[in-house]
């Protein structure tokens, strides 16, 4: 079986945030209910996975603000 071989480069940060943009653009659509609860609460645990993230990163990873 063949790997599939990705055309660019992907890093974490960068599929955490293209996931939490494509959240937030599914929100938009979405009425209230449990499928927009369960978006939302998908969206802030991205949003803490992000936050841990760069807390455990050593200090010279760490991007400069």
């Amino acid at each position: 079986m063949q790997r599939r071989r990705r055309s660019t480069p992907h890093n974490f940060d960068d599929r955490i945030e293209a996931e939490k943009k494509r959240l937030e653009a599914a929100l938009t659509s979405t009425p209230p209910g449990k499928e927009r609860d369960a978006l939302v609460k998908k969206l802030e645990s991205l949003k803490s996975v992000s936050q841990m993230d760069l807390w455990l990163r050593p200090p010279a990873a760490k991007p400069s603000k």
